[in-house]
């Protein structure tokens, strides 16, 4: 009787573009994020479809994620680089009046 003993296979990494991934030795060390915490950590509470509109917008240059098992995971760092070149919007609250402006306004 022959007995074979297989081994687990290795999960396939690829982007969504269908290139695979070809992983410099900084990238192995990276963390890998997955899809809830990009949206929940990173992002403060995204939605999905936020993320997806993200991905389908190629003028936001987000990352594409690596899909390992049918599930899209991202490497921080690209996460943290993309977050970082985002242009931040200054909002600043109007001016109040002060108390002695109101008196001389009147």
């Amino acid at each position: 009787m022959k007995v074979s003993h297989q081994l687990p296979r290795t999960p396939t990494l690829r982007h969504l573009t269908g290139i695979s991934s070809c992983a410099s030795s900084n990238d192995l060390n990276d963390p890998l994020v997955s899809a809830k915490r990009v949206c929940d950590h990173f992002f403060g509470g995204i939605s999905d479809m936020t993320l997806w509109r993200w991905l389908q917008d190629e003028k936001l240059g987000f990352p594409r994620p690596l899909v390992i098992n049918g599930r899209r995971y991202w490497r921080e760092n690209e996460i943290v680089a993309w977050q970082a070149a985002r242009p931040r919007k200054v909002v600043t609250a109007p001016a109040r009046q002060s108390t002695t402006d109101k008196e001389t306004a009147r």
